[in-house]
C-alpha cells in the first residue's frame, strides 16, 4: 500500500500543532517582525494581513491577562493607516484605522501609567502613538479633500509631536517634515496661502535646528514651498525654492529620481517665464536621462517629460525636431497605456496640429481623423475634446476637396 500521503497529512499535522502551541507573546513578536519586513519591501498586501494578525493577537492577550495591550493594538492600527495611505493608497480605510487607533489610547489629558504594559521596553509611548495617528488621519482627510477636518487634525497632530518631543527629548524629523507639508496642503485647500507659507517657514526653522544644512528632508519642504509660490503665480519665489532643494539634493547625490523630479519642476517654472527657454529644455533633458536609464523609454514618467520637451520645441519654433521627438514617444506610450487610450489620442492630436500649422494638410488629416477615432473610442462622441475635433476634421476634409489634389499647400500661422 501507497503510505506517502498519510506521512505528509501526519507530518503536515505534527508541523501546524508545534506552530500553533507556540506562546502568544512570541506569536506577536513573529508576526510584527514579518509585518516590518513587507511593509520595508512595499509589500502593502502582505504587510497589512500580518497586522491584522497582529490586532487579533493583541485582542487575545487582553483577554487573557491582566496586563493591558491597548496602546500596543493602538500602534498596530497606526501601523495600518499608515500602509493603507503610503503603500496602497487608499485614504478612507486609513481614516478608519487611524480613528480605531485613537479610540484604544487614553485621553490627551489623562496620565499614563506605565505599569499597565507587559514590556516597557517594547511598549510604544501613548503620546507616540496619538502623533502618529493623528498624522496619518489628517493626510488621509487632505487626500480626500476634507481640508477643515485636516487642518484641525493635523494642528492637534503638532500638539501631541511637541508633548512627546517634551517627554522623549527627541524628534523624528521625518514625521515632522510630512505633517508640515500636510498641513501647509490643508490650508492651501482652504484658499489660505499666506498661512500654508507661515508654516513651511517655521518647519524649515525648526528642522534646520535639528538637522544638517544640506539634508535631503529640507528639499521636500522647498519643493512644498515651490508648489504653493507657482500656484500663487510668484513664479520666481518659486524657482527660488526649488533651486535652493536642487542644489540640496545634487550636493548630497541622493536618487537622481528625486533630482530628476526637481529639474522637472525648475523646468515647467522656467517654461512660465519668457526668454529661460535654453534653460528649461537643459532641465528637461537632465531629468530625461535620469528617468530613461531606472524606469526605461516605456515608462509613463519619461513620457510625461518627453511632451514637456516637444511643447517648448513648438514654443521655440523647431516643430521638425518635435514632430521627430513625437514619433519616437508614441510606439512607447501604446505600450504603456495601451494602443486605444486617451493618451494615443492626444499624441496623434498633437502631431496633427504640428503638421497642420506647418502647412501639411494630408498628413494632419490622417492623425487628426486618428485622434477622433480613438477619442470616440475612450471618451466618447458627447466629450468636449471629441466634438472639437469632429469640427476640426470636417473643416480639414472640406479644405482638402476644394484645394484638389494638385494645389499646392499653405502654410496655417495659428495652430488650434
Amino acid at each position: 500500500t501507497n503510505v506517502f500521503p498519510s506521512t505528509c497529512a501526519s507530518f503536515s499535522f505534527f508541523f501546524f500543532t508545534v506552530v500553533d502551541q507556540l506562546p502568544p507573546e512570541e506569536k506577536l513578536t513573529k508576526t510584527l517582525e514579518k509585518a516590518a519586513y513587507y511593509r520595508k519591501k512595499k509589500n502593502g498586501d502582505y504587510c497589512i494581513y500580518m497586522l491584522v494578525r497582529a490586532s487579533t493577537l493583541c485582542s487575545l492577550l487582553d483577554q487573557r491577562s491582566d496586563r493591558q495591550y491597548s496602546t500596543r493594538r493602538a500602534n498596530i492600527h497606526a501601523q495600518l493607516a499608515e500602509v493603507y495611505l503610503q503603500v496602497q493608497g487608499f485614504p478612507r480605510q486609513a481614516e478608519d484605522h487611524s480613528k480605531k487607533s485613537l479610540s484604544f489610547l487614553p485621553p490627551e489629558s489623562a496620565e499614563y501609567s506605565g505599569a499597565s504594559s507587559p514590556d516597557d521596553d517594547n511598549q510604544p509611548s501613548p503620546e507616540g502613538v496619538r502623533m502618529t495617528a493623528l498624522l496619518w488621519l489628517g493626510k488621509a482627510f487632505v487626500m480626500q479633500k476634507k481640508f477643515s477636518a485636516a487642518d484641525r487634525t493635523l494642528t492637534q497632530a503638532v500638539r501631541a509631536q511637541r508633548l512627546c518631543m517634551q517627554s522623549t527629548g527627541s524628534c523624528d524629523v521625518d514625521l515632522l517634515v510630512l505633517m508640515e507639508i500636510a498641513r501647509s496642503k490643508a490650508r492651501c485647500g482652504l484658499k489660505r496661502n499666506d498661512e500654508a507659507l507661515e508654516v513651511l517657514s517655521e518647519a524649515l526653522t525648526r528642522c534646520q535646528e535639528l538637522v544638517e544644512k544640506n539634508d535631503p528632508r529640507l528639499a521636500d519642504l522647498h519643493i512644498q514651498y515651490g508648489y504653493i509660490e507657482h500656484e500663487r503665480q510668484n513664479f520666481s519665489a518659486a524657482l527660488k525654492a526649488y533651486r535652493t532643494a536642487h542644489g540640496i539634493l545634487r550636493s548630497r547625490g541622493w536618487k537622481s529620481l528625486r533630482l530628476a523630479d526637481c529639474s522637472l519642476l525648475i523646468a515647467q517654472t522656467l517654461i512660465e517665464q519668457q526668454g529661460s527657454e535654453e534653460d528649461a529644455e537643459s532641465h528637461l533633458r537632465n531629468a530625461l536621462a535620469a528617468c530613461e536609464r531606472h524606469y526605461g523609454s516605456s515608462h509613463a514618467k519619461p513620457i510625461q517629460i518627453q511632451e514637456e520637451l516637444c511643447r517648448l520645441l513648438v514654443r521655440t519654433e523647431r516643430q521638425q525636431d518635435a514632430l521627430s521627438l513625437l514619433q519616437v514617444v508614441l510606439p512607447h506610450k501604446e505600450v504603456t497605456f495601451g494602443e486605444i487610450s486617451e493618451e494615443v489620442a492626444a499624441t496623434h492630436k498633437f502631431i496633427g496640429t504640428i503638421l497642420l500649422s506647418e502647412g501639411n494638410l494630408q498628413k494632419a488629416m490622417n492623425h487628426l481623423r486618428k485622434s477622433f477615432d480613438l477619442f470616440v473610442d475612450t471618451v466618447g462622441t458627447l466629450h468636449p475634446t471629441t466634438k472639437k475635433l469632429e469640427q476640426t476634421v470636417t473643416m480639414l476634409k472640406r479644405s482638402l476637396q476644394a484645394r484638389g489634389p494638385h494645389q499646392p499647400q499653405s502654410r496655417f500661422k495659428t495652430v488650434f
